[in-house]
């Protein structure tokens, strides 16, 4: 399997030696319920919480001030860019251009591209005490590498979340990563979803324009949401209007009656296990940094065909529709 990968700019084999393939993903922000933006990226086998790491955080941070990778200003502890150095390298993005895009406002920082790490100025209704640190909470960028360290010994095969994360989140905590792991690239494959917009602008609930997953299943089946989802490719940035599910919904309504009197056992006697022409064909466009489109029309055409009943079903397992 290729995948398209942001640090490199290309389309790299997924390889891994370990039995699963280890995926850190970025969390929604969780004050709400979650939008149809959110639904694009994939399921999770563990949930983690940054308040059952908050130790490991405090314990990366002291490492990085004790390198001198990090620094304190009034209270404030930020990452030191200057010390690092391929910063910018997954963004791609040059020293002007990131100083345009100023993040963490505070005139003594010693760069404008320096983030903040450990935050005691701002309260945000919880703060954790540390006799270095002082009284304070850590930021998003520490609290996912953290996690990473953790479970995976900042080591692993693909770090993913949506496009709108590349800077400063993605940029920082691969920075960080490097710096803890003393590898270049720690992680194998940096990979970003496209957005749902509303209007040419992003979906999110800070913008008002959030359209809920719950909402969403209250007027249409889930296999709708899915199929609309993946009829354009993850790296795609789609708009969304209510009347685009019409489409997905009569696709739907195709695969619903094709496996409507499906009988696995039946399937499992006839293809003796093996894959069709037509079922390594599709498995063949995933493989190409995920191809749904592709995958979705070839099910959709095969579905047709009621003497192809077995690979429409394995078809849809694989994108994760149920019948």
């Amino acid at each position: 399997m290729k995948l398209f990968d942001s640090f490199s700019s290309t389309k790299k084999s997924l390889k891994s030696n370990k039995k699963n393939t280890r995926i850190f993903l970025c969390g929604p922000t969780i004050y709400d319920y979650c939008h149809i933006g959110h639904a694009r990226v994939f399921d999770s086998s563990l949930y983690c919480r940054t308040s059952d790491h908050v130790e490991i955080i405090i314990d990366l941070i002291k490492r990085l001030l004790s390198e001198k990778k990090a620094y304190s200003i009034n209270g404030n502890i930020y990452l030191d860019v200057s010390k690092l150095q391929y910063f910018g390298r997954l963004t791609h993005l040059k020293k002007d251009e990131m100083m345009e895009m100023r993040y963490d406002m505070d005139i003594n920082k010693r760069d404008p591209r320096d983030m903040i790490l450990w935050n005691t100025t701002d309260y945000f209704g919880l703060t954790y005490n540390d006799k270095i640190l002082g009284n304070g909470i850590p930021t998003f960028h520490v609290q996912d590498t953290a996690v990473a360290m953790y479970h995976f010994n900042g080591i692993y095969e693909i770090q993913g979340g949506g496009k709108d994360l590349l800077y400063p989140h993605h940029e920082v905590q691969m920075a960080l990563l490097q710096t803890l792991t003393r590898r270049k690239q720690p992680v194998s494959h940096w990979i970003h979803i496209g957005l749902i917009l509303v209007k040419g602008k992003k979906m999110a609930k800070s913008y008002s324009n959030a359209v809920y997953i719950r909402d969403i299943l209250n007027k249409f089946d889930a296999n709708v949401l899915r199929i609309w989802l993946l009829s354009h490719h993850y790296r795609q940035s789609i708009e969304f209007k209510m009347k685009n599910l019409e489409k997905p919904q009569k696709t739907n309504e195709i695969l619903e009656a094709a496996l409507f009197d499906f009988d696995p056992k039946q399937q499992k006697k006839e293809s003796g296990g093996m894959d069709s022409r037509f079922v390594r064909k599709f498995k063949s466009y995933l493989a190409n940094d995920l191809d749904t489109p592709h995958a979705l029309g070839l099910l959709v055409e095969i579905a047709k065909d009621v003497d192809r009943i077995d690979d429409t079903k394995i078809m849809a397992e694989i994108l994760g529709l149920k019948y």
